[in-house]
């Protein structure tokens, strides 16, 4: 009698990103049959988009650290196509590794926002975001925002005309008396008034 498993509430895989073997997960999929997880993660991993998307489908959460996706050609799944292949998404932590420019792209966030479920992410935490990053039009979303909690860490190596564009979104926010939308977290490395903006990321 052959056995099959029905996963339902969690799942996860966990590997070592200092191995050069990608580890190919789909020959476990034949004993799996069906896959309705409510959150998945992925620590310290490669992973196949299909693998990915087998588990991570129908998740509400999902938490990637230090993991990436990727296609079979070996390269990384771009940021805005892992999000719209999860209709259901509610919450997702991505902590990239340090070769993530092809995750993050100077279109990502303009992509993004004609995502529809997109705009109705409960929490939205990404570290590592490189410079790449059009931080435009990130900030005029964040003036937008009344539904998504944002936590954006970008990563240590910026330019200081990037580090200059930050602060300077950081300080309007700060500065301004009444907030109608989601105050976000904007961390990188220098930043100043981190205090009072976590004190208003807090209480919104």
């Amino acid at each position: 009698m052959t056995s099959k498993i029905w996963l339902t509430n969690k799942a996860g895989v966990f590997g070592n990103l200092n191995s050069d073997v990608i580890c190919d997960i789909s020959s476990i999929f034949s004993q799996i049959y069906r896959c309705d997880v409510k959150e998945f993660m992925c620590f310290e991993y490669y992973i196949f988009y299909n693998a990915f998307m087998f588990f991570a489908e129908k998740a509400e959460k999902i938490c990637l650290l230090v993991a990436n996706v990727i296609n079979n050609e070996d390269s990384s799944v771009a940021l805005e196509k892992l999000i719209e292949g999860l209709p259901n998404l509610k919450d997702l932590n991505y902590y990239t590794e340090d070769d993530n420019e092809n995750i993050i792209t100077p279109t990502t966030f303009q992509k993004l926002l004609k995502i529809p479920h997109f705009l109705t992410l409960d929490k939205l935490t990404l570290r590592y975001i490189p410079e790449v990053a059009d931080i435009d039009i990130f900030s005029d979303y964040i003036k937008r925002n009344k539904k998504t909690r944002i936590h954006f860490e970008f990563w240590y190596e910026l330019s200081e005309q990037y580090k200059t564009r930050l602060q300077e979104i950081i300080d309007e926010i700060v500065e301004t008396e009444y907030h109608e939308y989601k105050v976000p977290l904007i961390e990188f490395q220098g930043h100043t008034n981190y205090t009072k903006l976590r004190e208003l990321y807090g209480s919104y």
